[in-house]
């Protein structure tokens, strides 16, 4: 794939954020060329040099100091990737087939997958953005290298072993990645049990065990961008100290977990981040940080940041509002401009799936409807199937909340 078929910006992106300098081709084989690893103990912060030996400045020789390390990645990597064919849904990985193995999507097994040609239906309205973070990650992991004269004669290219791994790793759990970035970025805090839990309702021809569930989740977490997992628990990515972790599990313990709707859980698969980006104020919260913010370049990261912030709870809304006033340069802006971006910040407080209640959003759970919980939970289960296999008191619900059966759904039974 040329990087010319990415918009300029993301390019420009690209170029930035992986660290990269070109300055001339290299061979993708020449892996120790390419690959400077950073911590140990990390694969994320992989960083690529192609600059010729003469040229090579001071931060790119630091990083090839660390070539130690090279070895150890040269067999993690593909293992890997290993993951990412097994795990990732459809649109990653006819997305990474299309792009990056294009004399090959002719072939086993794109052609089986899709017989007729690529599918339409991946017409997303973000796609392009889609796109570049899908590269960007896959860049940054190392499952790509970046190479070229220029920023206009850049090429992605895919080390040719990596052919072998696609032919030979089965894709019975395809999609499960995304089941496990649908709650991280719903709960932000997630119990491993809650996505097995849901994978074995919609896959019943394939359950997982709970330890085959977690190992999986354990795989997933090498490559994505989307979640962590501490061994006790799946983090969204944003979830980054303990701090915020005990702040938020203390904060939703009177909360029930939300459920989403089947139509909602497969909507939010799609998506590229935020299951809340979508909403309107939003949108309206990020055009108003490009317009009257002191550094319109940010806008994009500091919304995302005020929605992490709202989320995450440690702050009461207007504390966040008073702090984004002083730190964007608000201030200085005449309150009639001001007014409608304090309005959208409550309302997307209100609109959007808040981790510290558990997914549920502030307009859910207005007192009207707090006291309605157990009523719509009845009128949702009117009856109990006795064929149905037994569930023990202490087994995990299989409605997929997390807690045990005794403790949710069987509340409404006995």
């Amino acid at each position: 794939m040329n990087i010319n078929s990415l918009p300029k910006d993301y390019r420009s992106r690209l170029l930035r954020e992986t660290n990269c300098i070109h300055k001339e081709p290299i061979p993708s084989k020449t892996l120790a060329k390419l690959l400077n690893a950073c911590p140990k103990d990390s694969v994320q912060d992989i960083h690529f040099c192609t600059t010729p030996e003469l040229e090579k400045d001071e931060v790119c020789e630091e990083q090839l100091r660390k070539a130690e390390y090279i070895e150890i990645l040269k067999k993690r990597i593909p293992e890997i990737f290993k993951s990412f064919v097994k795990y990732s849904g459809e649109f990653e990985y006819s997305l990474f087939l299309d792009l990056m193995f294009d004399e090959y999507a002719g072939e086993s097994p794109f052609k089986e997958m899709f017989p007729e040609g690529y599918p339409t239906k991946f017409n997303f309205l973000n796609i392009d953005e889609r796109v570049f973070k899908f590269v960007e990650q896959n860049l940054s992991i190392g499952f790509m290298f970046l190479f070229g004269t220029d920023e206009d004669n850049l090429t992605l290219v895919v080390p040719e072993e990596f052919i072998e791994i696609v032919d030979g790793t089965k894709r019975s759990m395809a999609g499960f990645h995304d089941y496990c970035k649908v709650y991280a970025n719903l709960y932000g805090i997630c119990d491993p049990e809650t996505v097995i839990s849901k994978w074995n309702v919609n896959h019943s021809d394939n359950p997982l065990t709970k330890s085959q569930g977690i190992a999986a989740i354990n795989e997933c977490s090498l490559f994505t961008r989307y979640f962590t997992n501490y061994g006790v628990c799946l983090c969204n990515w944003s979830v980054e100290t303990p701090v915020v972790m005990d702040n938020i599990i203390e904060s939703r313990k009177h909360h029930r977990p939300y459920r989403p709707t089947s139509e909602e859980f497969n909507d939010w698969l799609d998506y590229t981040d935020d299951i809340n980006e979508n909403l309107a104020e939003f949108k309206t919260i990020r055009e108003h940080f490009k317009k009257h913010s002191d550094n319109p370049a940010a806008a994009e990261f500091d919304a995302l940041c005020l929605l992490d912030d709202l989320r995450i709870g440690l702050e009461h809304p207007t504390a966040i509002i008073e702090r984004y006033r002083l730190q964007i340069g608000f201030t200085r802006i005449d309150m009639d401009k001001i007014t409608p971006i304090i309005s959208a910040i409550m309302e997307l407080n209100n609109k959007a799936r808040l981790w510290v209640t558990y997914g549920n959003t502030s307009n859910e759970l207005s007192p009207s409807q707090k006291s309605d919980f157990g009523m719509r939970d009845l009128k949702q289960n009117p009856s109990v199937d006795r064929s149905m296999p037994k569930v023990g008191r202490n087994d995990p619900c299989p409605c997929g909340s997390g807690l045990k059966y005794k403790k949710c759904c069987g509340k409404m039974v006995n």
